[in-house]
């Protein structure tokens, strides 16, 4: 039997508020599998910048919106681990972008692996 992944969606601003309701928002969003939770975030180094976080807990000054269950996996939590290594190599943080390589277009990637 598989465990469950979730895409957990967080308010990055507060007038998402009243702006959602029209399709406009400044969203974060992580992926959960097993007991952790793993996003996608920027900063000026060539690492990967992958992280992991209790579930529902991102940093920042972010507000649980949601969680969106999108499917299952077989993985193990090791295996999801190694993969989450392995994508980092190709998600660095000096490589992210507000509107081109962010956590909204890059969470669906590691759901649809596992």
């Amino acid at each position: 039997m598989g465990a469950s992944v979730l895409l957990n969606v967080y308010d990055l601003a507060p007038s998402n508020s009243w702006t959602l309701w029209c399709g406009v928002g400044v969203l974060h969003t992580g992926v959960q599998v097993y007991d952790t939770e793993f996003a996608y975030g920027g900063h000026e180094y060539d690492v990967s910048g992958i992280f992991a976080t209790k579930p529902r807990e991102a940093p920042g000054a972010v507000v649980f919106r949601e969680s969106i269950c999108v499917g299952e996996t077989e993985l193990t939590p090791q295996q999801v681990q190694a993969l989450v290594q392995h994508m980092g190599q190709h998600y660095r943080g000096s490589a992210y972008h507000l509107l081109q390589t962010n956590c909204e277009g890059d969470a669906e990637k590691p759901g649809a692996r596992t």
